[in-house]
This record gives structure tokens, C-alpha cells and sequence, in this order.
């Protein structure tokens, strides 16, 4: 239906005929195709998802055109690209089987659009994308004719010439196999352009389209930040030996993220891999309130991006002698020009070439730290260098230093790194496989070159020793690599590090700007607050949020860098990296393996476990309010504990796991259609 005439006109809104007609179809079980320009198509949605249960029923939404000015001159009172991509998003997360029809392509006209189209929407949730050039049968053509000389009178001979030159040179010609696609040579560059982008799934995850060896070096860059390069260094410079357990626990923690990651995306990978954190366990919980208290915890990320300015900080100020106010507003600049020209975001390609730098400078700072190189005595040489200075320096453990000071603090960076190998965007790296029995390979690749990354910590014990007492930690690595190398191999670090934060950064900015204009606006304040705007007043205003609140949160995160300059800056990425993995172990990684967490589990195992990080990093709990025994005790021990990061995360996801499992055994759960729809056999 809507092949001719599209089956939701204006006036269905009142005569609902479309809705009647799809009553009759689901009563007899009959099988529909539905094409469309509407969102008044959502309407119907109960009666579609019960057809889509019964495997019933496609949807194919038309989109022309994503430029507004464009949609209203064509096809005048029908729903802006807008809506029809957010009727896409919805139609995906019911579970209704959605693409999208290109239709018309149009030369000089929208055909310059067709990448951007197909991209949008993918990343709408479309799993099919198909175009038809554009047909002027019969009395249609001087129709269309007309329509162009009055509004394209400059563009108008020269768009009907390419469009007869695709049709035989005629305005239409009626020939099987060539009615949708045309003929000729523009006509073949269309259908080589559409041929490149394929479908929508391919686009939006590269499904199929790379090996194992790339998507590992493109992890590398995802998991690695400006924190990687300088923060790491600077907790080896001040741990010492110590620092080892955090090397290979980090990779580790992260890595078995990626595993339980796996299996939730071989089950549901579009449901998860293509969605925001919040918009997935508001779908998987079916709670409003839960997606808006993951987008607040959410916002802890500022910290992750503060940190990210503080290792561009370094670098500038290092590398290029500038003073840190100055080198803090060109990091911040140079970051917003990334953001605004599109950086490195989401772009596995830029990803892999990124992460092959990192590694490759990961490898060189694990050859050098294994030969001692630049220190007398070599390896073995630097070892009696750092127990001449501190025992501590060289054990196991370090009693000196909070992060490694006992064995919990150990399994601590294990537990604490768990959640980041389950965030969302995983899921497109491991569909973006060419065969999917290929991803142990991709894990294990993944793994190693994590481990290498973790090597940089290495670089600060050589630091310590190289380069003496009373360095900043932070600038451990790079003054090493000044030390050691003349300034064209030094400069190898400053691509690393400016690499790692770009990567990091720009998809940190855009993502929090989404929070607040997508999760907080639109889908919270919008519909309880402002219900009357109109789909186009929502846009406009969305659009102007996210561009103002980009601007502002880089505004608040250089005011928090500069705040924080003498932190280290793998501290700084954890205050809010903390707060998030605690707040989320519960719903996420426990929801994604377990069907029985319930809305109330996952909410109260969320709030618990973010308000249990909140408590003990910043020591609100007192040892001074209980009398001497092993209450005080235990007040002490998390006192001590509070500069520890990965502690209070670890000790927040612990509490956020047990609290979920019991909240969800003792309520109601959620109803067994949905979740197997999340859950499939």
C-alpha cells in the first residue's frame, strides 16, 4: 500500500481508514507493505508491532530530502525529514521491520544528497535503504516541467537533459528493468554511489566490511584516550613497579566487558550497538525516568573531556613552550574546529589509523622500558636506581600510593574497567567483522594491542629514574621522550597523545550536546512541558540547544581543566568515568545477561550504586561519627580509600549488581513479549 497514493493523507487523521484497513489485514493475518512520506503512520503503531509479531508487515518510509527549503518546494504539507527519521527510530525500536525509499533521485536537485540520506537513515534505525530515479510518465512530465521552471529556472534545461539522457532520451520510457533505475551513464553512477554505501545496516556498522587486524587497531583508538599517554605515565612515575597491575589489568577489565558485549550483540546488536546508553535502558527498562537519570549520571562525562583538555594542555605547553592559559584556549579551539568539521567521529577508518600510531608508540615505550635504554646499567640498572630511592617503588605493592597500596586496590582496576568494554558503540565494532566467526580473533588482537597501550604506564617508571624527583606526573612521558630522542622522534609522542584526545574528545563533546538536546529536551521537557510546538518549532529548537550547548559545555569543561591542572589526569577521566560505571553495572552489564532485572531493579541498582561512588570518592561517610570498633573501622578504611577512583567505582558496581538482583527478585518483571524481543531465542 502507498505504491500510488500514499495510504496516510491528511484527512486519514480524521477518517482513520488506513487504521481500519490494517485492523481487517491483522484479524486475517494477511501480510502488508507499506510505503510512506507520513509520520502519522506512528498512530498505528500498536496494531503494526502485533503484525510484525506475526512477521505480517514492512514499512518503507519515503525520504526525498534532508534539506527543508528543498522538502517544501517538492512535496508541500507532508512531514519534514526530520519526523520521518525519528518515525524510522520508532517504527526500529518497536521491533516493526523499517526501511527507507529514496525516491525521488532527482539530478542536481537531491542526488548530491543520496550518502548523507543513507547515512541518516541508518543511524535512524532503517535496515534497508532503496532509491528509485526519478519517473515522469505521462501527464506528469509537463507537471513537473513546470514546477521546475518556476521554482529552478536557472537548473531547469539541464535537469530534464541528464533525466531524458537516463530514459532513452525521453522524459519516461516504460522498459522492465529500467524503470526505477534509468539508463546511461548518470544513471550507473547513481546506482555505483548507491552501490558504495549499501544497504542502511552497512552503513551504520560497516557490517561485513573489515577485518579482524583493523577493527582491533580502530578499538584501540576508541578505548584509548589522553589519559592513555599522559595520566597513565604520570601513576607509573609516582607508583612505580606497581603500575604493572594496572598494565595488564586495564586490558583485562575491558576485554571482559567486550565478551558479555558480544553476546548481547549477537542476540540484539542493532537494539544496542546503534543506541545512546540512555536511550537503551530506556527501552530495555520502559522507563522514561530511568533514561533521564542515565543521561544525568551521563553528564559525569564532563570530567572525561576536562581530562582530555588537560593532556592537550601538556602537549601544547610542552611541545611548543607555550604558557598553560594559552595552550588550554588552543586545545579548546583546536578541539571545537574538530567537533565542527566532524573529526574523527564514529569513523572506524580514521579509528584504524589512529589506533595503529597509538600502538606503534605503545611498542616503542615497551622496548626501551625492557632495555633500560638511556639508564646505566640498563633493566637492571634502573630496578636498583628505583629501590635506592623508595623499597616501595619496586614491590608488588605500594604502600605509599593510595591506587596500589593492598590487595583490593588490585582487584579494584579489574572490576572498575569491567563496564567500559560494554558501552555501546561495541557493538559496531564487532558487527563491522567480515564473518562473524572471526571476532574471537578480533577479541584476542584487541587484547594484546590494549596491552600495549597499557605499556605507556611503563614510560613513567623510566621517567622517575631518567628524569629525577619533582616532575609533574602528567608530563612524565613526553619530557622522557624530550630527554631521550631529538625532536623529530619526539614529536611521534605529540601525534599519539593529539590523536588519542581528538578521537576521544570530539565524539564526547557532540554526544553530551545530544544529551541535553535529545535526551533531557526533546524526549523529556518537550513532551511534558511543551506539547503544542509543532515537529518543526521541536527542530529548530533542538538544533539551536545542541549547538549552544556544545559551546557551553566546552566552556564548562576548560573552567574544569583549568581547575584541575595539577591532577593527574587519568584521575580527572575517572571522577566521572567512576561515577557512570558504578551507576550502570547493574542495569547494563547485569541486564545484559540476565532477562529477570526488572525496571525497579535496574532503577534502584543505578541510583544505588552512583550514589555509593558519590559517597565514598568525596569521604562524606566520617570515621569521627562511630564509637572505636569495626564500624569506625570501616569509616577508616574508606577514608583511606576516597582518592581511589577505581575503588569507589568498584565498590559502586558491587553495590549497583546486589541491589539490582535483589529489587528485581522481590518486583514485578517486565512483560514476556518484550523481552523477548530483546532476548530472542
Amino acid at each position: 500500500m502507498g505504491t500510488n497514493t500514499d495510504p496516510y493523507q491528511p484527512l486519514e487523521r480524521e477518517r482513520t481508514i488506513m487504521r481500519q484497513i490494517l485492523e481487517l489485514l491483522l484479524e486475517y493475518q494477511h501480510p502488508v507493505t507499506i510505503v510512506t512520506k507520513s509520520a502519522l503512520i506512528l498512530r498505528d503503531l500498536d496494531i503494526l508491532q502485533a503484525l510484525a509479531d506475526q512477521q505480517l508487515v514492512h514499512v518503507h518510509l519515503s525520504v526525498t530530502t534532508l534539506d527543508n527549503q528543498l522538502k517544501t518546494k517538492l512535496e508541500p504539507r507532508t512531514a519534514s525529514p526530520t519526523a520521518r527519521l525519528r518515525a524510522i527510530s520508532a517504527l526500529a525500536d518497536a521491533r516493526v521491520p523499517t526501511g527507507a525509499m529514496i525516491a525521488p533521485v532527482i539530478p542536481f536537485l537531491n542526488d548530491h544528497e543520496l550518502e548523507a540520506m543513507v547515512q541518516r537513515c541508518a543511524e535512524a534505525g532503517a535496515g534497508a535503504v532503496q532509491y528509485i530515479l526519478i519517473r515522469l510518465p505521462h501527464e506528469v512530465a509537463p507537471l513537473f516541467e513546470q514546477w521546475l521552471v518556476h521554482h529552478y529556472p536557472l537548473k531547469a534545461k539541464r535537469v530534464m537533459q541528464t533525466i531524458r539522457s537516463t530514459r532513452g532520451g525521453k522524459a519516461y520510457s516504460a522498459q522492465w528493468y529500467q524503470r526505477m533505475t534509468g539508463s546511461g551513464p548518470f544513471a550507473e553512477l547513481i546506482a555505483q554511489r548507491f552501490n558504495v554505501v549499501g544497504n542502511a545496516d552497512d552503513f551504520a556498522t560497516a557490517r561485513n566490511a573489515y577485518g579482524p587486524v583493523f577493527l582491533a587497531f580502530a578499538f584501540a583508538a576508541t578505548t584509548a584516550s589522553g589519559a592513555t599517554f599522559v595520566g597513565f605515565p604520570g601513576i607509573g612515575y609516582n607508583a612505580g613497579m606497581a603500575v604493572i597491575w594496572s598494565v595488564f589489568l586495564y586490558p583485562v577489565g575491558v576485554y571482559l566487558g567486550v565478551l558479555l558485549c558480544l553476546r548481547l550483540v549477537s542476540s540484539s546488536g542493532h537494539e544496542f550497538g546503534s543506541r545512546s546508553i540512555p536511550e537503551y535502558l530506556g527501552i530495555r527498562y520502559q522507563s522514561d525516568l530511568i533514561r533521564i537519570l542515565v543521561s544525568l549520571f551521563s553528564l559525569s562525562l564532563f570530567f572525561y573531556l576536562a581530562g582530555q583538555l588537560v593532556s592537550g594542555i601538556v602537549m601544547f605547553e610542552i611541545m611548543l613552550g607555550l604558557p598553560p592559559a594559552v595552550a588550554l584556549g588552543v586545545t579548546a579551539f583546536v578541539l571545537m574546529v574538530y567537533v565542527v568539521l566532524g573529526g574523527a567521529h564514529a569513523d572506524i577508518l580514521t579509528d584504524g589509523v589512529q589506533g595503529f600510531i597509538m600502538v606503534l608508540v605503545g611498542l616503542l615505550v615497551m622496548i626501551l622500558f625492557l632495555l633500560g635504554y638511556g639508564i646505566e646499567g640498563g633493566f637492571g640498572g634502573m630496578l636498583d636506581q628505583l629501590r635506592a630511592k623508595d623499597e616501595n617503588l619496586v614491590g608488588w605493592l605500594n604502600k605509599n600510593d593510595v591506587l596500589y597500596h593492598s590487595w583490593w586496590s588490585v582487584l579494584a582496576i579489574l572490576l572498575a574497567h569491567i563496564p567500559l568494554g560494554m558501552l555501546p558503540h561495541i557493538g559496531n565494532k564487532l558487527w563491522a567483522l567480515k564473518a562473524p566467526e572471526q571476532r574471537q580473533t578480533f577479541i584476542r588482537l584487541a587484547f594484546a594491542f590494549g596491552l600495549i597501550l597499557g605499556m605507556l604506564g611503563l614510560g613513567g617508571i623510566m621517567a622517575r629514574v631518567i628524569l629525577g624527583e619533582g616532575v609533574n606526573g602528567n608530563q612524565a612521558l613526553a619530557l622522557l621522550f624530550i630527554e631521550l630522542f631529538p625532536s623529530w622522534l619526539a614529536a611521534l609522542l605529540g601525534v599519539g597523545i593529539l590523536a588519542a584526545v581528538m578521537s576521544t574528545a570530539d565524539g564526547l563533546v557532540v554526544s553530551s550536546s545530544q544529551i541535553v538536546a535529545n535526551d533531557l529536551y526533546r524526549l523529556t521537557f518537550v513532551p511534558r512541558f511543551r506539547a503544542h510546538l509543532s515537529e518543526a518549532e521541536v527542530e529548530q529548537r533542538v538544533l539551536k540547544i545542541s549547538r549552544v550547548s556544545t559551546v557551553v559545555i566546552m566552556l564548562l569543561c576548560t573552567a574544569l581543566a583549568w581547575s584541575m591542572l595539577d591532577m593527574n589526569v587519568t584521575i580527572i577521566v575517572w571522577v566521572g568515568t567512576g561515577c557512570m560505571m558504578a551507576a550502570f553495572a547493574g542495569p547494563l552489564i547485569l541486564g545484559a545477561v540476565w532477562k529477570g532485572v526488572t525496571k525497579t531493579g535496574a532503577f534502584a541498582g543505578l541510583l544505588s550504586g552512583g550514589l555509593v561512588f558519590i559517597i565514598t570518592f568525596n569521604a562524606m561517610i566520617k570515621p569521627e561519627w562511630f564509637d572505636p570498633g569495626m564500624w569506625q573501622n570501616m569509616a577508616i578504611w574508606l577514608r583511606i580509600e576516597a582518592p581511589n577512583p577505581w575503588s569507589c567505582a568498584a565498590m559502586g558496581e558491587v553495590v549497583s549488581v546486589l541491589v539490582t538482583v535483589i529489587v528485581s527478585k522481590l518486583t514485578q518483571p517486565l512483560p514476556q513479549a518484550h523481552l523477548r524481543k530483546l532476548f530472542p531465542a
